[in-house]
């Protein structure tokens, strides 16, 4: 899944560049570097997943006139739920990368930049 966020954050990265009428070389790397910042620190707690609750199992025998259960802690876990869990956790990385990279964005915005598409970039080298 990390693998899988990295290649969204570099396409997303590639996809763009930043426009700025009157900002220097020296100026968009400072505002780069102060929106990233700003965008890392969105609180993981937004798109944490909730932890699974353990999974438990009950075996009852018939002895004589009662019946004995033992409950025990599964210590592999259900498959389905260890399953369930690691595509929530997968899911909340992915919200939280596009939720810092629109933060960035946002950041960048307010600061005078405009993004500029790559395919847009393409078009006018053609020209």
């Amino acid at each position: 899944m990390k693998i899988l966020i990295f290649f969204v954050l570099f396409l997303t990265g590639c996809a763009s560049e930043w426009m700025h009428p009157t900002a220097s070389n020296e100026q968009f790397y400072q505002d780069k570097r102060e929106c990233s910042n700003y965008s890392q620190g969105i609180e993981r707690s937004i798109v944490a997943s909730k932890p699974r609750p353990p999974v438990y199992d009950t075996n009852c025998n018939k002895m004589g006139n009662g019946v004995n259960c033992i409950t025990t802690q599964n210590s592999s876990g259900d498959a389905f739920a260890r399953a369930n869990q690691s595509m929530e956790q997968g899911g909340a990385d992915l919200a939280r990368a596009f939720a810092v990279n629109a933060r960035f964005d946002d950041c960048m915005n307010s600061k005078g930049y405009t993004e500029r598409s790559l395919a847009s970039k393409l078009k006018d080298m053609g020209k």
